[in-house]
């Protein structure tokens, strides 16, 4: 298969398959990011958002005021550091925010990253990471 077809296929299978299973919401909490942000392809903006896990390796990210939803695979990683606290880390490159981790009390997941930030890197420019903690859970 091409990858035009895969990528077309892949998002609408996990529609379906997401459609058919109550979100798992592990984790689910509430944060207010100050900032624009990308996840993958898609830029998001500063305001409030409510992210959890949607499947075991999908993370959902919606905005608070029930506007757009993201919903992107990512692959299994450490929980957070502290029990009860669900996190969100950043890579901050060029004044431009990158999310690259979600971190809940059970379990975490890290993002792929998008290639305008592998391109940034490879430009050797200042990373630092920054973290957001959720202002309440669910």
């Amino acid at each position: 298969m091409n990858t035009s077809i895969l990528r077309t296929l892949i998002p609408l299978s996990l529609i379906a398959f997401l459609g058919t299973v109550p979100a798992m919401a592990d984790d689910s909490a509430h944060f207010t990011i100050p900032f624009d942000f990308t996840v993958g392809k898609q830029q998001l903006y500063a305001g409030e958002y409510q992210v959890g896990r949607a499947a075991p390796s999908v993370l959902m990210i919606r905005r608070a005021d029930g506007g757009a939803a993201v919903m992107t695979i990512a692959n299994v990683a450490s929980p957070s550091q502290v029990a009860g606290i669900v996190t969100l880390t950043f890579d901050k490159i060029d004044n431009r925010y990158f999310l690259t981790q979600w971190s809940g009390s059970s379990s975490g997941l890290e993002l792929q990253k998008p290639a305008v930030e592998k391109e940034l890197i490879a430009k050797r420019l200042a990373r630092k990471p920054v973290t957001v903690v959720a202002s309440s859970l669910k």
